[in-house]
């Protein structure tokens, strides 16, 4: 039986949306995804939706900074199971191309221009993804006995390289742009390398 709006307490109903959302989202893609169609499902006046989500490309906005929270998850638990604080890239690396090959869509959307519609006091989780590889790249460097001022151009140079890095050869294995006759890459080990993006940038 389907649950009317008043049976939902203060911002359930926003949660159920978005994770009806995702599964939405993994099977059907961006585009094709409803608020209407969503509000059916839980029950609820075509309308609600609304109250919570002015928009779509808002809804939209909302599920990708979900996906960013749920990266932060797996980095941090990469992060936390290295024995090595210096080493924490490899893993980190490896950790953020198995959530992108487990969630494609979701992370399409999470670093698609829909970002760019997130209000900057929604936007925590996209933030601290970016948090976490700026401190690992920290941490990577003065590992090599090369410290990096946190701010400086050499940092965020070593930020923008490491992140390239790994979305780089996210979209190539999503899109599936490396050429068979090469060879099939080990994507995993690759994402591993991206230790040496973190402390191998000078400028």
């Amino acid at each position: 039986m389907k649950r009317r709006h008043d049976e939902y307490h203060h911002g359930a109903l926003r949660a159920e949306l978005v994770s009806r959302g995702l599964e939405e989202l993994r099977k059907t893609g961006a585009d094709q995804i409803s608020l209407r169609s969503l509000a059916n499902d839980a029950g609820v006046s075509k309308t609600a939706p609304y109250r919570h989500f002015p928009s779509k490309e808002a809804f939209l906005g909302a599920l990708a900074e979900e996906g960013f929270r749920m990266l932060c998850e797996v980095l941090e638990a990469a992060g936390s199971g290295t024995k090595s604080a210096v080493g924490v890239l490899g893993p980190m690396g490896r950790a953020y191309m198995q959530f992108a090959v487990e969630h494609p869509e979701l992370y399409r959307l999470m670093f698609s221009p829909i970002v760019e519609t997130i209000p900057d006091d929604q936007i925590h989780w996209a933030r601290r993804a970016l948090g976490l590889l700026a401190e690992s790249v920290v941490i990577s460097r003065s590992g090599q006995g090369a410290g990096l001022e946190p701010g400086s151009q050499r940092h965020t140079d070593a930020i923008a390289a490491t992140w390239g890095f790994l979305h780089g050869l996210v979209l190539l294995r999503l899109d599936d742009l490396f050429p068979d006759r090469i060879g099939f890459p080990g994507w995993d080990r690759l994402a591993e390398t991206a230790e040496r993006f973190g402390s191998g940038v000078d400028g």
